[in-house]
């Protein structure tokens, strides 16, 4: 199974409230299949969260049901 790269981390995310650029995440989870980051924006004081979710590179999570 190919690895995925979860050392890059997001920079430069604008605030989902006034639009300032926010340099980076104050916390971050990986999952299996997923990034979580919570930003903080110095400027107006708004949090918010964003999800990476990476499609599966497992063979059994490929199969459908019949």
């Amino acid at each position: 199974m190919a690895a995925m790269n979860f050392n890059c981390s997001p920079v430069d995310n604008p605030c989902a409230q006034c639009g300032q650029p926010i340099e980076r995440p104050i916390w971050s989870e990986r999952g299996s299949d997923r990034m979580s980051f919570v930003w903080s924006c110095q400027a107006c004081g708004y949090q918010f969260t964003t999800i990476a979710i990476f499609p599966s590179r497992r063979a059994e999570d490929r199969k459908v049901a019949a």
